[in-house]
């Protein structure tokens, strides 16, 4: 039995056709990217302290002016996703010819201009996806419409809609504005909203700007709209505060530019039973406010410092991007079909293979972020030179070069960020450590390690492996996970990877650790197994391999950042008219 809920997620990016993509895609085929009316129907029915009245926001919404069959000029206005519903057409429009003669770039204003073909669809509430919408005239709109879907067009006389006073207008006047009421959806959400933003500071203003006094209404064009807001809501009403932008409370906009950031809300039907949100990723060990929950969020991308960047901007200072002892933590104390367990994922550790003063080879595990912690470590590694001999580049193998000061500091725990961590021997780590923080390492003698076997392995054996102990966080840890992953199948083997049978560890290097899974745990054990040669016939992204160190250094990457979530200013659960 599911439980869903719908759900909603900030999406910023610095250029608009990145953020929409990602939107789209967290919606995914049964959600949607809100609207101005869905944005304005979840602040009519938030708190002033959420996040969704102290911020801006990007609507799925746009007007377009087109011309009648009848040669009149009209305004159609689109909510839910209209022409410009696709990455793709904003990028035509970026890439065409800035000579404003082109029938695909900008207009003198920077609108995004439309075909006349566009014009006369959207007109008819067709939409460049094939999709056909109901398309209201303004009088009928006005009167009220019954269960209006999601995604729908009204059609404004443009004489009337120029007409609209823009800048700074009285409360009262702005509820019964033609553009207000088009772009809030509908005379009741209008003033509903037009009294909750009064009421927050007893303000008497609010900020509702057009373009239609100073554009060529001949030309097919379309713009998007913007919903302003900063934190407290500051300087709402006031009309001469000297600084225009992002982070100034103006109202609504509808004349902005057609480029540059955006940041818009997507929303989602979620499992809750299957999503790793609030699986826990570590052991509790302080008490919180019970507003502040830890949150956890899946990072996907195809090139690992971006993916990485992503996620350690979206845990911040007060939050983390997972090691492969959370992970374990997470899955060992989730159910099957959470999503830990049905994909695989990128952990915030590594194993670095150094040589101690005494000239005795070791491997340095960190857990947490290390000496590979930065994006900039990462692309360092890549922008080095391909020829082997560069000290920073790849090994023979493929995992990253280390210099030997990076290597003398990891032993003693100093990290490139200037952060000192804990690092414990291997048989006092085995012992126990009794409240391990997020971020600590241990060192295992190499012969220890390279001892270890890499391939399948069972399970009791497992429990007991050097390497395994310390990539899954200690002794107990370790036997709770192997106990779990048995459990689901009833196997008898687990993937355990490493490389240290097959490099040279007079080179210091570093190697990312990688959890596999897949949708089911699809041979986990046996499946394209090759009891010969212990190893797995067909080996990618999605096989059940288990465990694996001694490569992760590019290509794609699957992080979990974890950042604490104040329940009261979070908009994931807030009602946006859906």
């Amino acid at each position: 039995m599911t439980d869903r809920k719908m759900e909603a997620e900030l999406i910023f990016e610095s250029h608009i056709p990145n953020a929409l993509r990602r939107a789209l895609e967290c919606a995914g085929d049964e959600g949607c990217v809100a609207s101005m009316p869905a944005l304005l129907h979840a602040r009519a029915n938030a708190d002033y302290d959420n996040v969704i009245w102290n911020t801006w926001f990007t609507a799925n919404s746009e007007e377009s002016v087109v011309t009648t069959p009848q040669g009149n000029h009209v305004i159609v206005a689109i909510h839910g996703g209209g022409i410009y519903a696709t990455p793709a057409r904003f990028e035509k429009m970026y890439y065409a010819s800035r000579d404003f003669r082109n029938t695909h770039g900008y207009t003198e204003q920077f609108a995004g201009k439309i075909s006349k073909q566009e014009a006369r669809a959207v007109l008819e509430g067709r939409m460049p996806d094939g999709t056909e919408v109901p398309v209201y005239p303004f009088e009928e709109f006005k009167q009220g419409i019954g269960d209006l879907p999601i995604r729908y067009g009204v059609v404004l006389d443009y004489e009337l809609a120029r007409q609209s006073l823009r800048g700074y207008e009285d409360i009262e006047v702005l509820k019964d504005d033609p553009n207000m009421i088009v772009r809030a959806g509908g005379v009741e959400a209008n003033a509903a909203y037009l009294d909750r933003f009064r009421d927050r500071h007893n303000t008497k203003l609010m900020g509702n700007w057009h373009p239609y006094n100073r554009i060529d209404p001949d030309q097919p064009q379309t713009r998007v709209l913007f919903l302003a807001g900063n934190q407290g809501g500051l300087r709402a009403d006031v009309d001469d505060f000297g600084e225009y932008g992002y982070d100034s409370d103006y109202g609504f906009g509808g004349d902005a530019s057609m480029g540059g950031m955006a940041r818009y809300v997507a929303l989602a039907p979620r499992d809750v039973s299957s999503s790793l949100r609030s699986v826990p990723l570590r052991k509790k060990t302080d008490a919180k406010s019970d507003d502040i929950e830890p949150e956890a969020a899946i990072i996907f991308g195809i090139h690992k410092p971006i993916a990485l960047q992503r996620a350690l901007s979206h845990a911040g200072e007060d939050g983390f991007v997972a090691s492969m002892p959370q992970l374990i933590h997470a899955r060992t104390n989730a159910p099957y079909d959470n999503i830990l367990w049905n994909t695989w994922f990128s952990s915030y550790s590594e194993e670095n293979v150094v040589t101690t003063p005494q000239g005795n080879h070791v491997v340095v595990v960190i857990h947490g972020g290390g000496i590979y912690a930065s994006p900039a470590r990462f692309e360092k590694m890549y922008y080095a030179s391909t020829d082997h001999r560069s000290v920073h580049g790849y090994t023979a193998q493929f995992v990253g070069k280390i210099s030997e000061q990076e290597a003398h500091d990891v032993l003693e725990g100093r990290l490139p960020d200037g952060t000192e961590v804990p690092v414990y021997p291997f048989e006092e780590f085995k012992n126990g450590i009794a409240d391990l923080p997020i971020r600590y390492g241990v060192i295992l003698d190499y012969e220890l390690a390279r001892q270890s076997l890499s391939g399948y392995v069972e399970f009791e054996v497992l429990k007991d492996d050097p390497n395994m102990i310390i990539r899954t966080g200690g002794v107990a840890a370790n036997a709770a996970y192997l106990d779990k992953f048995r459990d689901r199948h009833n196997t008898k083997l687990m993937g355990h990877w490493h490389p240290y049978n097959d490099i040279n560890p007079d080179q210091p290097q570093t190697s990312a650790l990688f959890l596999a899974g897949n949708q089911g745990g699809q041979g986990s054990d046996v499946d394209g197994f090759d009891p010969a040669s212990r190893t797995q016939r067909e080996d990618g992204y999605n096989s059940e391999t288990g465990l694996s160190g001694g490569g992760g250094m590019g290509g794609l990457s699957r992080y979990v950042a974890v950042a604490p979530r104040s329940v009261s200013t979070d908009l994931r659960y807030l009602d946006f008219g859906l």
